[in-house]
């Protein structure tokens, strides 16, 4: 699929041209994921058990591709450039392949993370997640889409009576650890998928009533959740309880259903790290 027409605005709304093009673009690279998924050869960047395919290289480059030839005034940041950098200008992320190991074993958790900022602000996103057919749309003061329907805002829950998604992988610190072994005490479960956006997904579909990230995760794994927390109500923090600001490449997050919950969530980390 290739776009070569300009759109001259990036309108903010679910009706308009500039969102409908990148609705397409982002499922024709999930598209083009699933296809290469079977016959991928796997390498990894300067850690070892960071995994890179052919397919996250494949789909950046298409991206890069389709915007540069839609929006080609708007920057994008993108995960596999050499040194990504993030601009005063209003620009993209991406992230091709988000949850890599899980793709590079074959899974269906991983997904394609895209997000537009605006005034500094995540003010667009889309997380796709091909195998599992779905496609998670949030937009600025428009609220938030699956599968083209609305979504309600959140309910109330506490956190005793939620699952909480947590990542604890290789990149996750040491001290975070006494954190996630008080966590499973006060919850119903701690639950990880080794991908932030189909982590972001439970989130959104009401799955689990918050999402932890302590490091390892970067603007282009948490742009999109993070608008459609905010839109459905939810809060969204670094990991430490404080305002994101964007400003730096790499994130800490903590996502939550309602204030309440991230109450429960800091109070929790102050006694355990």
């Amino acid at each position: 699929m290739w776009f070569s027409k300009v759109i001259s605005s990036l309108d903010l709304d679910y009706d308009s041209p500039a969102y409908n093009s990148l609705e397409l673009m982002i499922r024709e690279a999930g598209r083009i994921g699933i296809e290469m998924q079977s016959s991928i050869t796997v390498s990894s960047k300067i850690n070892p058990l960071d995994l890179l395919t052919e397919a996250d290289t494949g789909i950046q480059g298409y991206v890069t591709r389709q915007l540069s030839a839609l929006f080609p005034d708007v920057h994008l940041v993108a995960e596999e450039q050499d040194d990504p950098q993030l601009t005063e200008k209003d620009f993209f992320v991406l992230d091709p392949i988000d949850g890599t190991s899980i793709y590079a074993n074959g899974g269906l958790d991983w997904g394609v993370h895209f997000a537009y900022f605006k005034s500094g602000r995540p003010a667009l996103g889309i997380i796709y997640l091909p195998m599992r057919s779905i496609l998670v749309a949030a937009i600025k003061e428009k609220g938030v889409r699956c599968n083209q329907q609305n979504v309600a805002n959140f309910s109330s829950r506490p956190l005793s009576k939620s699952i909480v998604g947590a990542e604890n992988g290789f990149f996750i610190p040491d001290s975070a650890l006494p954190f996630l072994a008080e966590l499973r005490k006060h919850c119903l479960g701690i639950r990880n998928l080794f991908s932030a956006s189909a982590n972001g997904v439970d989130l959104i579909q009401g799955l689990t009533g918050a999402y932890i990230s302590f490091g390892g995760g970067k603007v282009w794994d948490f742009a999109a959740t993070a608008l459609a927390v905010e839109e459905l109500g939810g809060v969204a923090l670094s990991s430490a309880g404080e305002r994101l600001t964007w400003s730096t490449v790499k994130q800490t997050v903590l996502f939550a259903r309602n204030q309440e919950i991230v109450d429960s969530l800091l109070a929790i980390r102050a006694s355990a790290i």
